[in-house]
Order: structure tokens, then C-alpha cells, then sequence
């Protein structure tokens, strides 16, 4: 039995629950087919979605062979290939144009495997970020924070079976930084349940996960707070963050926030963030209202 998986015209953070299926890793195919040929739109959480869906069934050896169908549209066939996307699954494809160096512009699709794994796309980040809002420094900063915490919660917490991905891009004209960070691990509700055992759905702990000082850590010590203030800081910057977890939808976007229960179901979790780089935004006063001044020094921070 053959079974194809045909993406949308638009692959973004809103579009992925169309390619999502609670059945697709409980059964076995002679032939898994990813059919992208009618992409012609395709944002960095889409990218990482995709390869992380396709490492977690090969994983599983629930394909014999598996079929990629590319893009129709060229320009979505090239940014691919830049963005190494077909060597991550080791289909030889060659890059039409010269490859000029990705800092400042954007993260290529990246596996994170080992705490060093982490320290290096952080570091790339930091760079991206670092020529991208080269004034506020503090902006600057609490930003490469929110998506460090991120990225660190996929090595420490998602006990993954496969690597976690992570892909990142700048829009100049737009000024907004994108970012898409997916793991197919054992979610947040099955992470928090081991110490907080009233969490009764996937949207509770999607919620419970974005609370002060709320971790799955014994230690407590400067734990719990990185996810809380990342959705405080993309609050007051006019950001967007979203998050899929099993069969949870939280989605933070023009101040609104919308939760839901879908019929889909996430093995693991995806983190979508998007940040305006023109929009300052008071860090110092969203640490004051949350933590004493004495417990931090805020200029050490950042």
C-alpha cells in the first residue's frame, strides 16, 4: 500500500494541521510519497515541519521507499535547496545560482541533537539577529534569549527519538524574523504530567508550560521562566507565537489569542515565533512587573 501526502499551495504555521494525520505513523506503506509540488509558499516552520515528519517515519521504518515530489514553482524549488532542505533527506539536487553565506539573511534547516548542537545554531542566531537590529541591544538580546530557551527545551525535555529541527528567517522588507522549531517527541502534556498530574488536555499544558516558574525539572533554580517571558516579550513586541502540541492549538497574533482542540494529532511539539525588529520594546519593565530586582540584575541579563 502507497500512501501520498499532498501539501498545500501555502505551507505556514496556519496551513500545517492540512497535512497532519493522527493515523499516518500507527500503519505501514510500500511507498511514502511527499508531494509538494503545489507548494508556492513556504515559511522556515514549514520547512522544519516537513523534514521532522519525515526523519520521525523513517524512524518508525513505517515506509519502504520514500517518493519527494518537488515544487512546480522554481522559486520555491531553489529556496529549498539553499535552505539545504533536500540534503537533509539525501536527495542530490544542485543549487542553480552561487551560495552566498546565509549570516544575517537566515538559518539554514538544522539539526539539534547534543547541548553543542544547540550552542551553535544559538550562536547563529545571535549573528542573524546582531546584524539585523544593530541599535537596541537589548532588544537584540532578549530575543536571541526567547529563542534559545526554545531550542534548549527540544535537547533537555522533548525526549525525542529523532533530532529536533530548526529553521530561521529574516523578511528585510517586512522587518519581522521568523523562526520554526519542531520536535517529535513525547509533547509538552506527556513532559509536564510527570510533575503536574491535573493537566487534563493538550491545551492545559500548553498553558501550563507558558505559566511563571512552571518546569518539569526537580531543580527549580532559574527554571521555568523562559517560555513565560518569551510570550510576554512577543506580547509587547506585536509578535506572533504559536505552538502545536498533540492534538493542542495555541496561536498568539495581532494581540489575540486563540486556543483549540483539533481533530489532528502532533507527535511531538511545533513552535512557530515571529518578531518585529522596528517595534522597541521595554524589557526591563516586563522583568520588574514578574521578578524582584533583587533576585535579578537586569543589566547582567542583558
Amino acid at each position: 500500500m502507497n500512501i501520498e501526502i499532498k501539501f498545500p499551495t501555502k505551507l505556514t504555521i496556519y496551513t500545517l494541521k492540512e497535512v497532519l494525520c493522527q493515523n499516518f505513523f500507527d500503519q505501514a506503506y510500500d511507498e511514502i510519497i511527499i508531494d509538494l509540488s503545489n507548494v508556492d509558499f513556504i515559511k522556515p516552520v514549514g520547512i522544519a515541519y516537513t523534514i521532522a515528519i519525515i526523519k520521525y517515519s523513517m524512524f518508525k521504518k513505517i515506509g519502504k521507499n520514500y517518493k519527494i515530489v518537488k515544487p512546480n514553482n522554481k522559486n520555491v524549488h531553489n529556496y529549498l535547496t539553499r535552505m539545504n532542505f533536500y540534503e537533509m533527506l539525501n536527495v542530490n539536487v544542485q543549487y542553480p545560482f552561487i551560495k552566498h553565506d546565509s549570516n544575517g539573511r537566515f538559518c539554514e534547516i538544522k539539526e539539534v541533537s547534543n547541548s553543542n548542537d544547540v550552542d551553535i545554531i544559538n550562536k547563529h542566531i545571535e549573528e542573524i539577529i546582531m546584524q539585523n537590529i544593530k541599535e537596541e541591544y537589548k532588544l537584540r538580546n532578549c530575543i536571541s534569549y526567547s529563542i534559545s530557551e526554545v531550542i534548549e527545551n527540544i535537547f533537555h525535555h522533548s525526549e525525542s527519538p529523532v533530532n529536533g529541527f530548526v529553521c530561521a528567517q529574516v523578511y528585510p522588507q517586512q522587518k519581522e524574523f521568523e523562526i520554526g522549531i519542531v520536535d517529535c517527541g513525547i509533547g509538552i502534556k506527556n513532559s509536564l504530567s510527570k510533575k503536574y498530574n491535573d493537566i487534563e488536555n493538550c491545551i492545559q499544558a500548553i498553558e501550563k508550560a507558558l505559566e511563571l516558574n512552571v518546569t518539569c525539572k526537580v531543580d527549580r533554580s532559574n527554571a521555568g521562566e523562559g517560555l513565560y517571558f518569551t510570550k510576554k516579550f512577543i506580547e509587547e513586541n506585536g509578535g506572533e507565537l504559536a505552538i502545536y502540541s498533540g492534538n493542542g492549538e495555541y496561536i498568539y497574533n495581532n494581540g489575540l489569542t486563540r486556543k483549540s482542540m483539533d481533530d489532528n494529532y502532533y507527535q511531538g511539539t511545533i513552535v512557530h515565533m515571529k518578531f518585529d525588529l522596528n517595534k522597541y520594546v521595554d524589557i526591563k519593565s516586563i522583568f520588574d512587573r514578574e521578578i524582584p530586582l533583587s533576585k535579578y540584575d537586569f543589566d547582567d541579563m542583558f
